[in-house]
């Protein structure tokens, strides 16, 4: 099972791939929006359990954060692999630490959970779906960590191949 919070659908696109990837490789794979699925009642069907989220303002979405802790203990039996979506992961300077921040540290509070494997990947920023104070916060952190890249209005930050690449890994594993 792949379980994702996102808020503005990059990591829904993400999701779905990774999914589609596991069912190339001939596993079968529910990919669930946890706010609009809502949790799965019985985990007992799944080997791999895959959490993923959008981290906005530094934070993960509550629903996936919600779904790890209320079933802890199920999935410390589990194989776990988890994943976040930000626009820091293509930032060559932040990457490391924000991966620390945005993973490791929340893999941490997790404890019994032991994931497999973490992703880290690059977003879509699109002013066009923020609301005017996301908006703003959004473009000062954009322009202060864009370097020699120019800012739009659009910027897709997600690296196909890493996510695709750490998708396969995850089956053969």
């Amino acid at each position: 099972m792949i379980a994702y919070g996102t808020r503005y659908g990059s990591t829904a696109e993400i999701s779905e791939r990774m999914g589609e990837i596991f069912t190339e490789k001939g596993m079968k794979t529910e990919v669930r929006d946890l706010k609009k699925d809502g949790t799965p009642t019985d985990l007992d069907e799944y080997d791999l359990v895959v959490v993923g989220s959008g981290i906005l303002a530094g934070r993960w979405t509550k629903e996936p954060l919600k779904f790890l802790e209320q079933n802890k203990e199920k999935l410390a039996e589990k194989s776990v692999a988890l994943f976040v979506v930000s626009a820091y992961a293509a930032d060559s300077e932040k990457h490391d630490r924000v991966y620390e921040d945005y993973l490791v540290s929340v893999a941490e509070d997790l404890k019994p959970i032991s994931p497999v494997s973490m992703g880290f990947f690059g977003g879509v920023i699109d002013f066009s779906k923020y609301n005017f104070a996301v908006r703003i916060l959004m473009k000062r952190m954009v322009s202060s960590n864009a370097g020699d890249r120019e800012v739009s209005e659009y910027m897709d930050l997600r690296d196909w191949e890493e996510i695709e690449s750490w998708a396969k890994s995850l089956v053969t594993e």
